[in-house]
């Protein structure tokens, strides 16, 4: 019901739904439906209340959710939380962590720490390239852009 109510645009209906559930298990739906529709605020207000709540953990997805949203809103103090928070809980070396965390850098303006997570994933996706590669693109080092370019083609991906 989460998830029906978020893509008819109806956040509010959603969240009511998702108040109402006995057990809040699964919550990434709700903070994909905060994402999806710019309210990257409620999000981080949403993945407080889960951390609230002691049977809910949090998953790969619920930190590459949260990192997505802040890349967009470029908020570097409030990604860093969610980085530290990943490291904590285990996820900092899954591949769409870090992923997640190499394109938040970036969008913040924060190239060279970008460029650290990238070279710490050990195997590289071309998800990873492609966050490394429009990070310098983004951030106006167009050179740089096409040097990793390079380096993902002498890699064979």
């Amino acid at each position: 019901m989460v998830t029906a109510y978020s893509q008819m645009d109806d956040i509010s209906t959603a969240h009511a739904f998702f108040n109402k559930m006995p057990e809040r298990n699964i919550v990434n739906s709700m903070l994909a439906a905060y994402i999806q529709h710019g309210h990257a605020e409620e999000d981080l207000k949403m993945y407080i209340q889960i951390l609230r709540e002691a049977d809910v953990k949090s998953d790969w997805i619920t930190f590459r959710s949260l990192l997505s949203a802040w890349a967009e809103s470029a908020a570097l103090r409030l990604g860093n939380q969610i980085v530290s928070q990943s490291i904590k809980s285990g996820f900092d070396y899954d591949v769409s962590v870090a992923n997640g965390i190499t394109t938040m850098y970036s969008k913040c303006r924060r190239i060279e720490v970008a460029q650290e997570i990238f070279n710490l994933i050990p195997v590289k996706d071309l998800v990873s390239w492609n966050a490394m590669i429009n990070g310098y693109a983004q951030n106006g080092l167009g050179r740089k852009a096409i040097q990793i370019f390079e380096d993902m083609l002498k890699m064979g991906t």
